[in-house]
Order: structure tokens, then C-alpha cells, then sequence
């Protein structure tokens, strides 16, 4: 399976009545709540129709999956002032991934890569990303293989029910 979706990674621990308001605040419009589902099936909901994006917190860590947004700076800036914030994009079609790094504020990190080819590169690889390039030759694996070094392994930041929303914007 090809990926095509962007993952946006906060330390913080959200509680599920603020998840709408916690997703507003990320610029993606007004957000309507459409249903609870095992990952899987979130991202099946989220993909199926190209908008919208399902939200989940575990062991301290708030995850955003949806295929169709994109973070700004002063959003991430902004996050990020109380803990670590990752985001991420894959597009396993146009062989395109995307990975920024943000603490304190401040952006530490950003690499794009496409078709063999980095095109973007800021700010000093992380030791977890050395590591995942070390691991994995195929980038999708390793955009992976980083989540688990930078919070906690994938399956199980994504082993809650995810609360999937419709999103305007």
C-alpha cells in the first residue's frame, strides 16, 4: 500500500472533548465531528473521500491523519512552545515526503524528498532520523521507522479510537 496522507505529531496529551477545538485551531476551517473508528478504519474514512482528518491522543502524544492539510510555520511555532511537534507528509504516488522537526518554538528541522532527490534540507539531521535512514532504504518505511524513534512506536500512537471530522477548508 502506497501512503497518502499527512501526520502531524504533538506531545501533548489532548482529551477527546477538545479534540474539535484542539484540530480548529490548526487552520483546517471549521471541523464537524463524524465518528469514532479504530485507525484503520479512520483512515480509510479520511481517505475515501481526500478531506477531513481523524484526531487520537496516546501515551502523551496528540496525532492529526488527513490527506489534505498542511502546517504552517506559526502553527507549528506556536504548538510546539510546550512540547515537541512533528509533522509529516507522504505521498507514495509522486514518491514525495516531508518531515519538520519543531521545539521550543522553533523550527529545528525540515527535509523534503522526491523521486531519489532531496530537494529541501534545513537545519542538522536528528540523531532518530540518522537512525531510520541507517534502518530503512525505502523512504515511506522510514518516515515510519522516524515516528517511532521521535514519540512512540506508530501502532501504538494509533491503537485508540480516532475521532474522524469533516473539515471545511
Amino acid at each position: 500500500m502506497s501512503w497518502h496522507i499527512n501526520v502531524l505529531l504533538v506531545q501533548v496529551d489532548t482529551p477527546e472533548k477538545q479534540y474539535k477545538p484542539f484540530l480548529d485551531s490548526l487552520g483546517v476551517g471549521t471541523s464537524t465531528f463524524r465518528e469514532k473508528l479504530p485507525f484503520d478504519d479512520a483512515i480509510d474514512a479520511v481517505t475515501d473521500t481526500g478531506e477531513g482528518a481523524a484526531v487520537a491522543s496516546a501515551e502523551g502524544w496528540t496525532s492529526v491523519w488527513g490527506e489534505m492539510f498542511f502546517m504552517g510555520d506559526e502553527d507549528m511555532s506556536r504548538l510546539s512552545k510546550t512540547g515537541k511537534c512533528y509533522y509529516f507528509m507522504m505521498d507514495g504516488m509522486t514518491q514525495t515526503y516531508t518531515f519538520e522537526a519543531y521545539a521550543d518554538g522553533v523550527r529545528r528541522r525540515k527535509r523534503a524528498f522526491q523521486d531519489g532527490e532531496v530537494f529541501i534540507e534545513e537545519g542538522l539531521p536528528l540523531p532518530e532520523e540518522i537512525a531510520a535512514h541507517r534502518d530503512d532504504k525505502d523512504e515511506e518505511e522510514r518516515t515510519f521507522g522516524l515516528m517511532n524513534r521521535l514519540s512512540v512506536p506508530h501502532r501504538r500512537l494509533t491503537k485508540p479510537k480516532f475521532h474522524v471530522f469533516d473539515t471545511d477548508e
